[in-house]
């Protein structure tokens, strides 16, 4: 890994409204840009809008319109863009909370989410592919809110190479809520798995037409904190991730405890489940 420079984004989407969103995810990728930022994630469902009740109507096959569109914008601004869009498969018409992957070179990728909240079960269906992605500058993995509660996905990322793992959220939960339950098992993803964890979440209006949600945390792997932004406002965190802390744990020929990428030590022989 070598020292980079990410940006997460806690935004409101309005549901159906791919114009408005797409423009909104532009001006915050040329921002970022502008301020040196390899990497810039957006929440679940950022490109379309977080709908259980309209995903069918929301639903977009890849590629499309778009997505060329947004990749355009990582071409244009040399940042690799994060985003959410209900993917609709070609031929089956299978329903996809997939996050999109566009690179600075014109490559999309994308993953799909595994792990379903029990209401989403009823309109998506679940990815079935762990993935990590590579850059110039790292390797990444993408998990997509509830697939964070899931321990091992963490792990097989990391020993698949993942240096960062991203995790976008669309929670009706922020503020304080969201900070203390993300305390609770973030914290542990990072260190466990000596990764770096990237979470942000989506902006939502509630009944009363008030801006609720929200929530951005950046722990390296040792388990600290080293950004994080709390409100139920719009807007970017920054974060500098420093190659030399991962690099020390994944990479040193050393036998010192302090520095010790835990996961190499691992029995496979004692995992019978």
């Amino acid at each position: 890994m070598k020292d980079l420079k990410i940006a997460l984004v806690q935004m409101f989407s309005e549901i159906g409204n791919f114009e408005y969103n797409i423009n909104k995810i532009e001006v915050y990728s040329r921002e970022a840009s502008k301020n040196g930022v390899h990497i810039i994630c957006f929440p679940e469902l950022s490109i379309c809008g977080y709908s259980i009740e309209k995903a069918c109507k929301n639903g977009k096959s890849l590629p499309n319109e778009v997505i060329d569109y947004l990749s355009r914008v990582s071409v244009n601004n040399k940042i690799i863009i994060i985003a959410g869009i209900c993917e609709k498969e070609e031929f089956t018409d299978k329903l996809f909370i997939t996050q999109i992957i566009c690179f600075p070179n014109g490559r999309v990728e994308k993953y799909r989410k595994t792990y379903l909240g029990n209401r989403e079960k009823r309109v998506f269906s679940q990815g079935n592919e762990i993935k990590i992605y590579k850059s110039i500058r790292s390797k990444f993995g993408v998990q997509i809110c509830y697939d964070a509660h899931f321990p091992e996905l963490s792990t097989i990322q990391s020993l698949m190479g993942a240096e960062i793992i991203f995790m976008p959220h669309a929670s009706p939960l922020g503020g304080k809520e969201r900070r203390n339950i993300w305390n609770k098992y973030l914290i542990a993803r990072a260190y466990d798995n000596s990764v770096y964890v990237a979470a942000c979440n989506h902006i939502y209006k509630n009944e009363y037409n008030e801006y609720c949600g929200g929530g951005s945390i950046v722990i390296d792997p040792k388990g600290n904190i080293i950004a994080e932004k709390f409100t139920c406002n719009e807007g970017i965190l920054y974060a500098n991730l420093s190659s030399e802390v991962i690099n020390k744990i994944r990479y040193s020929k050393g036998i010192s405890m302090t520095n010790n990428f835990y996961l190499k030590d691992r029995r496979k022989d004692l995992n019978k489940i």
